[in-house]
């Protein structure tokens, strides 16, 4: 493990374009943007929202396939600990601004305002002491505890390996249409079809998202796409599933959840 594990999670930021982007809105930015408060009440207050969503997100049962990817995020939450404690001490140095700028009470030796800036100062390096005191004791300990765990998981390879590996895990009517395919390329036009509460359905990937498509009621368009004359229910679902090589067992279980959800609407029939 190196002794900079913020290593591990910049690289993965390096590596994932979504990632990437998302740091780099304010990895990239010049100091010299942020001039004002507005400026840097915003950058706090998005850095806390985005530190809270972390939890939130976790509660997901697919966040994350592997310990290797939760040693990843285990590294980028004491990374913000670590800016935490940064940015605690260089709020004393923007307390002193302030008072240079006599924008503050003058402060009088003895005087309730001496001893409140000193205790502000005080409270703001001993909490920072503290913090990189946990970071030292825990932070590369923790890293390597989670990523040293043994993961079983063989993902697919690629969007191919992915439709071989689900068509088994959507049931016994399951089968793989081949299509144009060839890995060189990076072309599958391949698709799975299955059954789910006596409904024809298609699992495709289209646009870099996975996809399902309603069979019944379904005919071949001019163009060799599927069109449906019926709008009483859902013709096509997108499952929320981006990766070309996702877990088979998520793709699976979403594809099943969401067709049964779509034909659970159908409306009752009246003679």
């Amino acid at each position: 493990m190196p002794q900079d594990w913020s290593v591990k999670w910049r690289d993965f930021a390096e590596q994932d374009q979504q990632a990437g982007d998302l740091a780099g809105e304010l990895a990239d930015c010049p100091p010299e943007r942020f001039t004002e408060p507005i400026d840097t009440l915003a950058v706090a207050a998005a850095a806390a929202l985005a530190t809270e969503a972390v939890p939130r997100v976790l509660e997901n049962d697919w966040s994350l396939y592997t310990p290797q990817q939760a040693a990843v995020v285990t590294a980028t939450l004491f990374s913000q600990l670590t800016a935490s404690a940064r940015a605690l001490e260089a709020l004393t140095g923007t307390l002193d601004r302030m008072a240079q700028r006599r924008d503050l009470e003058p402060q009088v030796t003895g005087s309730p305002q001496k001893d409140s800036g000193t205790a502000a100062h005080t409270r703001l390096r001993a909490a920072a002491t503290e913090i990189r005191e946990l970071l030292d004791r825990h932070a590369g300990s923790c890293i390597s505890a989670v990523d040293d765990i043994p993961s079983t998981l063989v993902l697919p390879a690629d969007e191919h390996h992915l439709l071989e590996a689900v068509t088994p895990l959507l049931g016994e009517s399951a089968a793989l249409r081949a299509g144009e395919c060839d890995a060189a390329l990076g072309i599958c036009r391949c698709h799975v079809e299955f059954t789910c509460a006596s409904e024809s359905w298609e699992l495709v990937r289209i646009d870099e998202m996975w996809e399902i498509v309603r069979l019944d009621g379904a005919e071949l368009g001019p163009d060799g796409g599927l069109t449906h004359s019926s709008l009483d229910r859902p013709s096509w679902v997108c499952l929320g599933v981006q990766e070309a090589a996702a877990h088979p067992r998520q793709l699976a279980e979403t594809a099943l959840r969401e067709a049964a959800a779509a034909t659970a609407v159908i409306p009752p029939q009246h003679d």
